[in-house]
This record gives C-alpha cells, structure tokens and sequence, in this order.
C-alpha cells in the first residue's frame, strides 16, 4: 500500500466474498462475452453493493498484535508492507464474530 493508507485495500473483497455479509452485494448484472475465437458466453455477476454502508479496512492495524503489518515512508509517502496469507486469515477470524467488522453503517440525516 503505497501511499494511499490502508482503506483502499481491495484484497479485502476476497475476505467479505467468503463471509457474504449483509452489505456486500448489489445487483446482478448479465454481460454478453465474445472471445478472441469468437465464442459467445453470457455470464451474471454480482456487483458490490456497500449500500448504506461505508468501508473502513483501516482497521487491520487492529489485527496487527504480531507486527505482520510493516509501516515506514518512502520519501513523503507512508507505506504498507502486508502479508496477504495473514491478512486473510486474521480478517477472517474477525469477521466470523462480526460479518460488520470493516464497516460502518451510514446513519440517515434525514
């Protein structure tokens, strides 16, 4: 992660696609393939929804008590090193107690 922090962290939606909570999808889209052999496929995906909720995968530094997660600067930049096998596995731990765990939910002001 470099210089951006760790929210825009992605990989994450490997971790939520394996726990499926609640905020994750969205709608279901169909797209029309053709290949470079000129087969066509249809195919459906799930979009990600995040309706009402708003990411925060900052919160893997709360996951880093063996210090897997390594910090520092590259000139003005702050910099991420992450194991991507911990980070899997610690995140998963967490959000099998609490599928919300890397979200928050937006309150209505309305």
């Amino acid at each position: 992660m470099l210089g951006c922090g760790l929210n825009p962290n992605t990989f994450m939606h490997s971790v939520e696609e394996l726990v499926e909570p609640e905020y994750l999808y969205g709608e279901v889209i169909n797209y029309s393939i053709v290949d470079n052999n000129g087969n066509f496929y249809e195919k459906e995906y799930r979009t990600h929804g995040f309706k009402g909720y708003s990411q925060r995968y900052d919160k893997v530094v709360n996951l880093n008590q063996d210090n897997w997660i390594k910090s520092g600067n590259i000139l003005k930049a702050q910099c991420h090193v992450l194991d991507s096998y911990l980070l899997r596995e610690k995140s998963l731990i967490f959000m099998k107690e609490n599928k919300n765990y890397f979200v928050n939910k937006i309150e209505n002001n309305a």
